[in-house]
């Protein structure tokens, strides 16, 4: 489920230009049919949460997957790209269902100890997607045509649907109701709480530092650099299958050290391949491995972040599961996003950029993360 969002945006790259010649469109309407899914998902879990703590986990799953379905459905016979626009915004609607609810059903179901270990696993499991599916979406676009994509994305989502009807519980002990007005409060309070505040500023800062590298690498290594497309495939896998070999490391960490200790080690590696990449970066000759090999540090430093930010993120909020993992979500890519289309604006070489921005959420990520240890000692001391 949670790997929906990263499998549909990672099988839909190569796409892009048969999808231009085939609907007759520019290179700005086509990249547009990816920031709507984007911006669909972003804003649409802002009310998926809400209604997962609201009905039931598995009601909003179905409710969720079908949209996918039918997002997938109405793409395979567009007939242009305003079709199509329509079709990315109903998937990206449903994708978010996917990863707000498998947040959430880890919240419900396991204690603050084994919640690291299963978030771990599923960052570990959507860390593949970004491996095999730009390959099977140029295989099938190549052979078969860019329909045929969202043919398999509808029949992947039927079989988790029934998966879901099958094989997972109701996780959700107690629903609430929700109007408009609790709605904000409960967002309010979230916001006004310390711990969702630090985790989920030290967990968008680490997601902000990977969605840089996502953004950034076709600049680096195929404009700078001059590699070619299929080069970059094999590239981009690589950076895939250290954050899977990371991932594997923080569910080990997880049995034997404490959250404290992970994110501490995590933000560290992350901070390291940060000012590694800077101090290459300035003084030698960009190449592939003086940017790939110090993004790997990073990458696996953000791969112990994440799943321990989030399990600390959700820990105070129970019932609210959904809609604190729904905010969480929302939080992190705005700013990623944001920080994303600013950096386009520096007027540095791409690597350069990447090793800067590295750097810079790296230092935010431990000022933050020192300023609550601090307090929080502090407070200790007072009582």
């Amino acid at each position: 489920m949670a790997a929906i969002p990263a499998f549909s945006l990672d099988i839909y790259l190569p796409l892009l230009e048969q999808i231009r010649e085939q609907l007759a469109t520019s290179v700005t309407s086509a990249q547009m049919t990816i920031s709507l899914f984007v911006i669909s998902f972003a804003f649409i879990q802002l009310v998926i949460g809400p209604l997962s703590d609201n009905y039931g986990r598995k009601k909003v799953l179905y409710v969720g997957l079908l949209l996918f379905i039918l997002g997938s459905l109405v793409a395979i016979f567009s007939a242009d790209i305003n079709t199509l626009m329509f079709a990315r915004v109903l998937q990206g609607a449903g994708a978010c269902t996917g990863v707000v609810s498998a947040f959430a059903i880890a919240r419900d179901g396991f204690s603050l100890d084994e919640r690291a270990t299963v978030l771990a696993t599923i960052g570990m499991y959507v860390a593949l997607a970004p491996i095999i599916a730009p390959v099977i979406g140029g295989l099938l676009s190549e052979s078969m045509g860019w329909r045929y994509i969202f043919l398999l994305l509808a029949v992947l989502s039927f079989i988790i649907l029934l998966l879901v009807t099958v094989k997972l519980p109701e996780t959700l002990a107690q629903k609430n109701s929700y109007k408009i007005k609790s709605l904000l409060l409960n967002y309010k309070e979230m916001l006004c709480h310390r711990d969702f505040v630090v985790f989920t500023a030290i967990g968008m800062c680490a997601f902000t530092s990977l969605f840089c590298f996502i953004s950034m690498s076709p600049h680096i290594f195929i404009n700078q650099l001059g590699y070619n497309s299929n080069d970059f495939g094999f590239i981009f896998a690589f950076n895939a299958l250290v954050f899977f070999a990371g991932s594997k490391l923080s569910i080990k960490l997880s049995k034997t050290k404490t959250h404290s200790f992970s994110i501490t080690l995590g933000l560290t590696l992350l901070i390291s391949g940060g000012v590694v990449m800077a101090l290459l970066g300035m003084y030698m000759k960009p190449k592939m491995e003086l940017v790939l090999l110090p993004m790997a540090l990073a990458s696996v430093g953000i791969s112990i972040v994440l799943p321990n930010a989030t399990s600390l993120m959700l820990e105070p909020f129970g019932d609210k599961a959904a809609s604190a993992s729904a905010l969480n979500g929302f939080i992190r890519f705005v700013f990623a996003g944001s920080a994303s289309v600013l950096v386009t604006f520096l007027d540095f070489p791409p690597h350069l950029i990447l090793a800067f921005s590295l750097v810079s959420l790296s230092v935010l990520s431990w000022f933050i993360w020192l300023v609550s240890k601090y307090n929080y000692a502090l407070k200790t001391v007072s009582q």
